[in-house]
């Protein structure tokens, strides 16, 4: 019985080291760090997605068939973008980056904000 709640317990570990909560995120500081992702997708698990375009615009496609569409610029340690879902404005708001080499996970308000994760395809 002990060894069956040590296993158990090991797997209960194991389980949350391996969730995308506890990836090894690392910072995007600079705009040269930025470089790499300009240009690629990245998805959400409801199949939004979006991209920084090189030229400063972003581009992107809702599940509920809405574009997002809107500018971005490298300001001061985050990136800052002005967008819009559909005829909807999404104002300004600058964010905090990060990449594990495969997730992005921004956080709003300058990394005081909501923070969600997206997939790069």
């Amino acid at each position: 019985m002990q060894i069956a709640r040590r296993f158990l317990l090991a797997a209960c570990v194991a389980a949350l080291g391996a969730s995308p909560a506890f990836a090894d995120f690392k910072r995007i500081k600079t705009e040269s760090q930025l470089q790499p992702l300009i240009g690629k997708k990245f998805h959400d698990e409801h199949g939004n997605w979006f991209r920084w375009n090189a030229n400063g615009s972003m581009s992107g496609h809702l599940e509920n068939g809405k574009t997002f569409a809107g500018a971005w610029k490298w300001h001061k340690g985050f990136v800052c973008r002005n967008a819009r879902i559909g005829g909807s404005e999404l104002g300004t708001d600058c964010q905090k980056i990060e990449f594990d080499g495969k997730r992005m996970r921004y956080t709003r308000n300058r990394g005081r904000g909501e923070s969600s994760i997206m997939i790069l395809k």
